[in-house]
C-alpha cells in the first residue's frame, strides 16, 4: 500500500503549501507532532494505582520530575502535610512510584510486609553503566539467589559477636587518626575539617577488615585512598533515583548534554581499577599464607567457599562495595571509670559491658536527626501488597522518605530539636525498650505480619528497615560509639569560627 503512494508528487504538494502558507503549515506540523506525542505518552504512561492519592502537576513524559529535582525528601514531606496523605503516588518519567512518609506506614510496608517488598529496581545508570563489570553491591542487588547468598554471607560476617572481636582494630585506627591530626597540627585555634579524617578512618577500617590490607592513607597510599574516596562519593550520587534523568526518561540517553552517561562510565572504570588491584593483592597474600589476609572477611570466604553455597568471584568482589550535651556525655563517660580516670575511660570504650548509655543515645539521636540518606534506596515489590484500603501491585517502585519518618512528630516529640535524652528511660536511664516508646501504630494492619515495631532496630530508619536493612548496622554503631567517646575525652568541640549552615540537598 505504501508503495502505491506517489511520494514525489505528495512531497511537491507539501512544499507548495509550505511556500504559500508557511505559518499555518508550521503550526499544523507542530500541532500534529504534539498530538502524536500526547497520544504516545497516554499509551505508554504507567497507570495510576487506584485509591492511592496522586499528586497533581504531572506532565507528559517526565511526570513530576520537574517538581522534585531540588531536595525531594523535603518536598515529599511538604506534600504529605499539604495534602494530609502519608502515602501518595507520583510519576517519575516512565515509572509509577509510591512514596511513604509517616513512621507507622514505613513500619507497616517495610517491616510487616518485608517479604513482598524485598527487591531493588534496576537502573540504567548505576546497574547498567557503573556496575557493568564488577557486579552489583549487596544492597543494590535485586531479589534473587545471588542476593540471598551475598546477604547471608555478609550478615554472618558482621554479626554483633564478630564486630566485638574487631574492637581492637577499630581502636587502633582511631588512635592512628588522632595521631595524624596532632602531627599535622590541625588541632589548635583554627577550625578543623573533620570529614577527611573520618573518611580515611572508615576506608582504612573497611579495607583492613575486608581484605586484610593495611593502607597508609596519609603517606604511601594517599593517592589510592583519595581516589577510592572520590569515586565512591560520586557513585553514591549516581545511585540516586532522582538525579539521573536518563533512568526515568529513556530518550534522554541519546541526548549527550541531558545525561551523565560518560561520567558514570568513567566512575565505573575507575572503581574497577582499584577493586581489581585490591583483589589481586588479596589473592597474592592468600597464596603467600599472609595471616592478615587469610583471616580477613574475603580471605575466609575464598578459603571456605564450598559447592553448596558457593559464591562466584564476582559476588565475593561485590560484597566490599557503607555543647551542654557534650558536657553531660563527658561526665557520664568518666563516671564509668574509677575516680574519673581519663586513661581508664579511654580503654573502657572498647568494653561492651561498660557501655555508656548516654553516648549510645547521642549516636542514635545523631542518626535520627541528620538522616544520611534522606530518601532510602528504592524498593521494588515482588508481590501485591494489601494495606489499608488499597493494593500496591507487583513491580511497583516504593520510596521510603526516611527523613520524614525520622521526624514524625507523632513518634518523636519536637522532632526538629536535637535531644539525645528522648532515647533514655527516665527511671532506669537505659535505652528505651520497644514497649515504652510511643509509636502510635493504631492503623497498622494487612497480611504482612504482626503489629507494632518489634523488628525496627532502635526506632529510626538511617539504616533502612525490613529484610534489606543495612547489614553493617552493628559495625557502624560500634565505630560511632567508640569514636564519639574517644573524641570527647580528647577534645572539646566548639562551634565553627565562621558561619556555617548545613542544609539537606538532593545529593
Amino acid at each position: 500500500m505504501l508503495l502505491s503512494i506517489p511520494w514525489a508528487q505528495t512531497l511537491l504538494t507539501l512544499l507548495s503549501i509550505l511556500d504559500t502558507h508557511p505559518i499555518a503549515t508550521i503550526f499544523t506540523i507542530l500541532l500534529t507532532v504534539f498530538t502524536l506525542a500526547l497520544l504516545i505518552d497516554h499509551c505508554l504512561a504507567p497507570k495510576e494505582i487506584p485509591y492511592i492519592f496522586s499528586i497533581p502537576g504531572e506532565l507528559p513524559f517526565i511526570g513530576h520530575l520537574h517538581l522534585i529535582l531540588d531536595n525531594p525528601a523535603l518536598i515529599y514531606l511538604t506534600w504529605c502535610k499539604l495534602y494530609n496523605s502519608s502515602v501518595f503516588q507520583i510519576r517519575i518519567g516512565n515509572k509509577r512510584v509510591v512514596v511513604v512518609n509517616e513512621f507507622s506506614d514505613v513500619v507497616a510496608l517495610w517491616v510487616n510486609h518485608s517479604c513482598q517488598n524485598n527487591s531493588r529496581p534496576l537502573s540504567y545508570t548505576f546497574h547498567g553503566l557503573v556496575s557493568a563489570f564488577q557486579g552489583f553491591t549487596v544492597g543494590s542487588t535485586p531479589a534473587s539467589a545471588t542476593f540471598l547468598r551475598k546477604k547471608k554471607t555478609i550478615s554472618l560476617c558482621l554479626r554483633k559477636r564478630e564486630v566485638e572481636e574487631k574492637v581492637d582494630l577499630i581502636d587502633e585506627e582511631i588512635c592512628c587518626m588522632v595521631k595524624e591530626m596532632v602531627r599535622r597540627k590541625d588541632i589548635g585555634n583554627v577550625d578543623v575539617n573533620f570529614l577527611p579524617y573520618l573518611q580515611k578512618f572508615t576506608l582504612k577500617t573497611a579495607i583492613k577488615m575486608s581484605y586484610g590490607i593495611l593502607l597508609d592513607c596519609y603517606n604511601k597510599d594517599a593517592k589510592l585512598c583519595q581516589e577510592i574516596i572520590d569515586v565512591e562519593s560520586n557513585i553514591i550520587r549516581l545511585r540516586s533515583p532522582i538525579s539521573n534523568l536518563q533512568d526515568s526518561v529513556p530518550f534522554l540517553r541519546f541526548i549527550p548534554w541531558f545525561n551523565n552517561r560518560e561520567f558514570a562510565i568513567r566512575c565505573g572504570n575507575r572503581r574497577n581499577k582499584y577493586m581489581d588491584q585490591l583483589h589481586k593483592t588479596l589473592l597474592d597474600g592468600i597464596t603467600d599464607n599472609d595471616p592478615a589476609m587469610t583471616n580477613s572477611i574475603l580471605g575466609r570466604l575464598i578459603l571456605s567457599n564450598n559447592d553448596t553455597t558457593k559464591l562466584t568471584p564476582q559476588e565475593i568482589q561485590s560484597i566490599c562495595l557503607t555543647l551542654h550535651i557534650q558536657d553531660k556525655a563527658i561526665h557520664e563517660i568518666l563516671s564509668h571509670s574509677p575516680h574519673g580516670d581519663l586513661v581508664t575511660a579511654w580503654n573502657q570504650a572498647n568494653d561492651e559491658s561498660r557501655d555508656c548509655k548516654y553516648v549510645q543515645a547521642l549516636v542514635l539521636e545523631t542518626l535520627r536527626h541528620f538522616t544520611v540518606l534522606p530518601l532510602s534506596l528504592p524498593r521494588l515489590t515482588t508481590k501485591p501488597i494489601y494495606y489499608k484500603d488499597f493494593m500496591i501491585p507487583r513491580d511497583t517502585h516504593l520510596f521510603m522518605n526516611a527523613y520524614a519518618a525520622n521526624h514524625d512528630e507523632t513518634v518523636f516529640g519536637n522532632p526538629f530539636r536535637f535531644d539525645p535524652e528522648r532515647w533514655l528511660d527516665k527511671e532506669t536511664n537505659e535505652i528505651r525498650s520497644q514497649g515504652t516508646f510511643p509509636v502510635g501504630m493504631n492503623h497498622i494492619g494487612g497480611s504482612g505480619g504482626s503489629r507494632g515495631t518489634g523488628n525496627v532496630q532502635n526506632f529510626h530508619f538511617a539504616f533502612g528497615a525490613g529484610s534489606r536493612m543495612c547489614s553493617g548496622y552493628n559495625l557502624v554503631m560500634k565505630e560511632m560509639y567508640m569514636m564519639v567517646i574517644k573524641m570527647l575525652l580528647l577534645f572539646e568541640v566548639m562551634p565553627p569560627g565562621r558561619e556555617a549552615v548545613v542544609e539537606m540537598t538532593s545529593d
